[in-house]
């Protein structure tokens, strides 16, 4: 799919409230990053570690970049053992004022 975005529709936007062709397509390329991270943590908190996307100019740049989290997520779960999944893992999420929301790894209790 990533590789379907032309670079010259990268300011696009399916809808007025939507974030750009760029935003969207950067952030399904950093998706398989959570793999890895999910290995290595214990938390996501926004409030402390604030998001930055990467940056890329074109397609090509945008395929590098997912393959780069793509093959750390590999190299990840090869080398993950089954205790390794069993941590409680916690994403927390500040909303606009609108409080926080956690969310743990399955099997782990939601508080």
């Amino acid at each position: 799919m990533l590789q379907r975005v032309p670079d010259d529709r990268f300011g696009w936007k399916p809808h007025v409230k939507s974030m750009t062709m760029l935003q969207l397509t950067t952030h399904i390329a950093e998706l398989p990053g959570f793999i890895s991270m999910g290995l290595n943590t214990t938390e996501l908190d926004f409030a402390v570690t604030p998001y930055s996307p990467a940056h890329v100019e074109n397609s090509a740049q945008l395929l590098e970049l997912y393959e780069k989290f793509v093959e750390g997520g590999r190299q990840s779960l090869a080398s993950a053992t089954e205790s390794d999944l069993l941590p409680e893992w916690t994403l927390n999420l500040t909303l606009h004022n609108k409080g926080n929301i956690a969310a743990q790894k399955a099997g782990s209790q939601i508080v």
